[in-house]
This record gives C-alpha cells, structure tokens and sequence, in this order.
C-alpha cells in the first residue's frame, strides 16, 4: 500500500529536501487505516513515498529531488518521518513489512522522475532499512519495476 503516492501532502517536506515531519491529519488516516487493517485481518506492506514524487510535473518534485541527493536531508527523512511511523505502528502486527520508495529505479532511470545518480537512492534505501531495524522487528523490502535491476551478472541486467 502506498502510504504516501506523489509528496503533495502528509509529509511535509521544505523546498530544500528538508523533511520536517507530517500532518496531523496524515497521522489520523494512518490510524484509521491500521485499525482497518486489524479488524478486517489484512496485512500491510506500506510503501512509504513512491518515485511518482519526484516526476517534474508535481508541485513538489524538486523537493523531493533534494531529500534524495543530500545525506543531511535524507537524515532528516529518516528521523521526522520513518523513525516516527515506524514507532507508531511497530506493535501492529499487521504492518508486516516497510518498503522506502515505490520503484526507487525511475527516480535514477527516468529524466522526468530526476536521472539522480544510483548511490543517492541505495543511501536512502540503507538509511532507511537500518532506521527500521534499529527500532523494530518489522520487515524491509525494496522492490522493482523490472526484472532487469535484480543483477549484475545476468544478460541485459542492470541494477545490483
């Protein structure tokens, strides 16, 4: 389930990539949401923001752009949203899993999502599965649009 589809809203992030925290609001939903989750027995993989954030006709593209490509701002990702979430919804059991971005690979892939360089998305990635597993037992994944970025080695592949 994605949590957060395209960065115009329940994050809040500065022009600068900074990411302050999220709504109140945003909170509320996600608590609506889990307790559906646990009354009607469905288990949730959150899929915290998605590439989507970053494609060029989004309001707040550039924003999300610059939390990718600055350590302090992914810093600040991790610890006034992941580390929050994480925390408030560690001892739901049917949050099995976190995913860090939606088909990370546009972000680096596609010019309209940013080109931004590979080892940018894979520090956001590590900071936030170690974030995640500093603070609970909950699962990470991160998964892929294409077969194609499961491998180095194989023909054709191109992710690692």
């Amino acid at each position: 389930m994605w949590i957060n589809c395209n960065g115009d809203g329940g994050i809040t992030i500065e022009s600068s990539g900074n990411v302050t925290g999220a709504t109140q609001a945003h909170w509320e939903d996600l608590d609506d949401l889990f307790q559906i989750a646990a009354n009607r027995g469905v288990y949730i993989l959150a899929t915290l923001i998605s590439f989507d954030n970053t494609i060029t006709d989004n309001p707040n593209y550039q924003a999300w752009r610059n939390m990718y490509t600055s350590s302090s701002n992914i810093d600040s990702m991790v610890n006034n949203y992941v580390i929050p979430f994480v925390n408030r919804y560690k001892n739901n059991p049917y949050l099995f899993a976190i995913e860090p971005c939606n088909e990370i690979e546009w972000v680096h892939e596609q010019e309209d999502r940013g080109a931004l360089p590979k080892k940018d998305l894979q520090e956001y990635v590590a900071k936030v599965a170690k974030a995640v597993h500093e603070n609970s037992d909950i699962l990470v994944t991160q998964g892929a649009a294409c077969i194609k970025w499961n491998s180095e080695t194989c023909t054709d592949a191109q992710g690692n």
